[in-house]
């Protein structure tokens, strides 16, 4: 129970993760953009 809990929770760290610096790439790119 604890162990599949604690798995639960690393793949969600992870998946947030991974979404945040997809958002953080797309932003600087975006904002790339702008710029020029």
């Amino acid at each position: 129970m604890i162990g599949e809990t604690q798995v639960l929770g690393e793949q969600r760290i992870f998946f947030q993760i991974s979404v945040e610096r997809c958002i953080m790439s797309h932003h600087k790119s975006s904002s790339i953009s702008i710029g020029s």
